[in-house]
């Protein structure tokens, strides 16, 4: 039985490059590190990025030549109990969405890191009191 185990493992390990005949680790290109948009990092340019995104909503400029941009999308909408009357005041409310994406380009003009965050909330109000979460 520790038998069996033991050479199932053996057969789930991964093969390293030196196991695998003709291959060498300077042969195999690294996988292109890849954003939720598809650019690429010491590929993609800030022309190429704003040509997709359009204008950021943020530029800023570091003295070593880095450039710094931001794009914001937020999306809000009113919960439909907060038009009926009397139940709005306790089950009223409001959900969002937003999305902050952040592209760090190099004094060369190449990307160099992203960032992405989204977050979402969901708002209560009621006379009892109001709260997100």
């Amino acid at each position: 039985m520790i038998v069996f185990a033991v050479l199932a493992v053996g057969l789930l390990e991964p093969q390293s490059a030196s196991d695998t005949p003709n291959a060498s680790p300077s042969s195999m290109p690294a996988a292109p590190i890849l954003s939720q948009d598809g650019f690429q990092v010491e590929v993609d340019t800030f022309a190429t990025v704003t040509a997709k995104l359009g204008k950021p909503n943020s530029t800023s400029m570091i003295s070593d030549g880095t450039k710094i941009i931001v794009y914001v999308s937020n999306h809000a909408h009113v919960k439909a109990t907060t038009f009926i009357p009397v139940v709005g005041l306790f089950a009223g409310g409001a959900k969002g969405a937003m999305s902050i994406k952040s592209f760090t380009f190099g004094p060369d003009g190449l990307l160099k890191s992203f960032t992405s965050n989204d977050s979402n909330v969901n708002c209560n109000t009621s006379i009892v009191g109001a709260g997100c979460h």
